[in-house]
């Protein structure tokens, strides 16, 4: 049976910076995000990011709960729509649209980072996980990956923290880094991690991403570190993931019309989604 999805496609992926809007009929049984909180957050940073794939002059961000065993990294907007997801999946069968709007409301559209990453710092692991498109979540784990960080000469002030200065060749790419003397979490942004301080910017030199401070907080109300339900999902190999993601960007039309699915832009018209550059974090 064809679905019909009707979007303006920035519904899927943030792509072209048009308007939201999906309408859906029917009733359905919301699946919960969370599965199992690991712990409170101590603290909660949150930085603006860049990346080759986002067009939009809004910056993502990401926010980093950082705890005393685990460590998790996901956009902001994320956080919120995981919420949202639970609250629903308490409910029964609720109306499709009712769903879609209430997650439109929290941030479905802005969410733009798209991979989750959750370290487990007793077992010094990391899982990644990332969604694709008409396929639901996928994931691999790896021991947190070595980080050979050259201290190098160099201060300034950021969000009123005084910085040193870092460097990293790291999955390809060599990054600048400033770490807060002050605040000794030995954490950063997706895995980045390992210097004398937080990491409060980080920038790789080609220009393609970075992660700027936004601000640090007390988690003075609770913010859980959690096992979303996607860790249940297809867990694989490190490059297969890395060729299912590719693929997903570079072909998400085709997948969706593999699936049934069928897009209709704002117009009422069938529409192809513009192919997303993918020029990954980690090159290799």
């Amino acid at each position: 049976m064809k679905k019909t999805l009707l979007i303006a496609v920035m519904l899927i992926a943030g792509t072209a910076g048009m308007q939201a809007q999906a309408r859906m009929s029917g009733k359905q049984i919301v699946q919960p995000a969370i599965t199992d909180t690991l712990e409170l957050a101590n603290y909660i940073v949150y930085y603006n990011i860049k990346t080759p794939d986002h067009k939009s002059s809004r910056p993502m961000v990401g926010e980093l709960r950082i705890g005393s065993k685990y460590v998790l990294f996901q956009d902001y907007y994320q956080f919120k729509m995981d919420s949202v997801a639970n609250h629903f999946a308490t409910l029964g069968k609720v109306k499709s649209q009712k769903y879609i709007e209430a997650q439109i409301s929290v941030g479905m559209g802005k969410s733009n980072f798209e991979e989750t990453v959750l370290r487990n710092v007793a077992a010094d692991s990391v899982s990644t996980n990332c969604y694709i498109l008409a396929s639901g979540y996928i994931c691999y784990r790896e021991p947190s990956p070595a980080m050979d960080w050259q201290v190098v000469p160099g201060d300034t002030i950021i969000g009123g923290y005084e910085c040193g200065k870092a460097t990293l060749d790291f999955g390809g790419r060599h990054y600048v880094a400033w770490y807060a003397h002050e605040l000794e979490l030995p954490y950063g942004p997706y895995k980045f991690g390992g210097c004398p301080g937080l990491i409060v910017d980080l920038r790789d030199t080609a220009g393609d991403y970075s992660f700027a401070f936004a601000g640090i907080r007390k988690a003075d109300t609770p913010a859980p570190i959690y096992l979303k339900a996607s860790y249940n999902g297809k867990t694989m190999p490190r490059d297969e993931y890395r060729k299912t993601v590719r693929n997903s960007k570079e072909n998400n039309s085709a997948i969706l019309k593999d699936s049934g699915v069928e897009i209709i832009g704002a117009d009422g018209k069938p529409r192809e989604l513009p192919k997303r550059e993918y020029s990954p974090i980690e090159l290799e």
